[in-house]
C-alpha cells in the first residue's frame, strides 16, 4: 500500500500528466481517457524508475515516461488500416509534436523506448494483446527517421551543389535570397508528397533517393537559369 508521501508525489505526477494532455495536447475526450487508464497502469513504474535514472534528470524521465504512453496510446488505440497509413489523425497529435511540446529529442525518445517497453510488457500485454509489438512498429519508425535525416542531408548538399543557397554571396539581395530558399523548401515538400503517395508507409532508400533525384531533376528543368551554379551545355553530369 502507498504511504501518503507516495500517494501525493503519484497525485502530482497525474496532474501534471493530465496538464499536459488537455492544455497542452489538447487530446479529445476518447484519447485522453486511453491516455489516463495506460497512464494509471504504468505509474508505478515511472515512480519507482524515477530514483534510478542515470544522465537525464527525474523531471525529463518524467516527460519521456508521458511521451511513451501518450506514443503507445498513438499507435495501438484501435487505429483503423486507413490511419495506419497517415501521419494524422483528427484527435491532432503526432509523435513529432507530443516530443516538440514535451522538449524532449526524436533520437534519445528512441533510445529510451525499450527500457520504458521492457517494464511496461506485461500491463501492455493485458491492454493491447499479445501482438502490440507489431501495432508499434517501433523499428520502422526508427528506420524510417534514420532514412529521412540520411535522405535530407543529400538533399540539402545537392541541392546547393547545383543553386546558389542563402548563404552564397552571390545571394546579394533578400528577396532573392528568399526566393532561392522558396525553391529549396518547395524541392523538400515535393519529395515528401511524393514520397507519400507513390511508395509505401515504410520505405526503402534506393526508392526514396530515386525519388529525391527526380525531384531535383524538377528543379534542374524549372528554376531560373540565373540561380544555377552550372552550365548544362558544359557540365559533365549533363
Amino acid at each position: 500500500m502507498d504511504s501518503p508521501a507516495d500517494s501525493g508525489e503519484i497525485d502530482a505526477v497525474e496532474s501534471r500528466f493530465t496538464e499536459f494532455c488537455k492544455n497542452v495536447l489538447s487530446l479529445d475526450e476518447s484519447t485522453f481517457s486511453q491516455s489516463v487508464k495506460l497512464f494509471r497502469e504504468t505509474k508505478h513504474l515511472m515512480l519507482s524508475n524515477l530514483s534510478t535514472v542515470g544522465s537525464i534528470t527525474a523531471e525529463e524521465a518524467e516527460r519521456y515516461w508521458f511521451s511513451f504512453v501518450l506514443y503507445c496510446v498513438r499507435r495501438l488505440s484501435g487505429r483503423s488500416s486507413e490511419d495506419e497509413h497517415t501521419e494524422s489523425k483528427d484527435d491532432g497529435f503526432t509523435l513529432c509534436q507530443i516530443l516538440r511540446l514535451a522538449n524532449l529529442n526524436l533520437v534519445d525518445f528512441f533510445k529510451e523506448l525499450p527500457q520504458y517497453l521492457i517494464k511496461a510488457r506485461a500491463i501492455l500485454d493485458h491492454m493491447y494483446g499479445a501482438d502490440w509489438k507489431s501495432k508499434l512498429e517501433t523499428k520502422e519508425m526508427q528506420a524510417n527517421f534514420v532514412h529521412l535525416n540520411l535522405l535530407s542531408q543529400y538533399y540539402k548538399r545537392t541541392y546547393r551543389e547545383l543553386f546558389h543557397a542563402n548563404e552564397d554571396k552571390q545571394s546579394a539581395l533578400v528577396s532573392t535570397t528568399e526566393l532561392v530558399n522558396d525553391y529549396q523548401r518547395f524541392g523538400w515538400l515535393l519529395f515528401l508528397a511524393v514520397r507519400g503517395h507513390a511508395f509505401s508507409r515504410f520505405k526503402d532508400l534506393v526508392s526514396c533517393v530515386n525519388g529525391l533525384v527526380s525531384v531535383l531533376v524538377i528543379l534542374i528543368i524549372h528554376v531560373p537559369t540565373r540561380f544555377r551554379k552550372f552550365n548544362v551545355c558544359d557540365d559533365p553530369r549533363f
